[in-house]
């Protein structure tokens, strides 16, 4: 089952889960072709096979809804870090380049400090080297 981004959260699995429900109640033949009166065994395979694909249904929508939220939450804390997007409503892709550039400025920022402290050529090179590879 495929998740629309623009659906409600816990809104695409209601009408599976419905179709589940009502598929379950139907009678089942046997194998000689007749109606059981009470439930046979193949019925009640039959139903916990569609309590089990029910209940995985849901676990998995819960999940992915668990996921999303987290998601959702550590965007919203990186936004708040980078002072020029804090608290304002902007796409991932906004989030991720401001918070790029707020990383790119820090870097600069070092390497100007340390430049200005009187450091040594070798050392710049080895901060520059350190921040190149994180």
């Amino acid at each position: 089952m495929t998740h629309k981004s623009n659906q409600k959260p816990f809104g695409g699995h209601k009408k599976v889960l419905s179709q589940l429900q009502s598929s379950s109640t139907t009678t089942t033949t046997t194998t000689t072709g007749h109606r059981p009166t009470s439930p046979s065994i193949e019925a009640l395979r039959c139903r916990c096979a569609k309590s089990r694909r029910i209940s995985n249904i849901l676990i998995d929508c819960e999940r992915r809804n668990r996921k999303r939220m987290i998601l959702y939450r550590e965007y919203r804390r990186l936004r708040d870090c980078v002072p020029t997007i804090a608290h304002r409503n902007v796409s991932k892709l906004t989030i991720i380049n401001e918070a790029v550039n707020l990383i790119s400025q820090l870097e600069l920022a070092v390497i100007h400090k340390l430049q200005a402290q009187g450091s040594s050529p070798q050392t710049l090179s080895k901060h520059r080297h350190m921040f190149l590879n994180m």
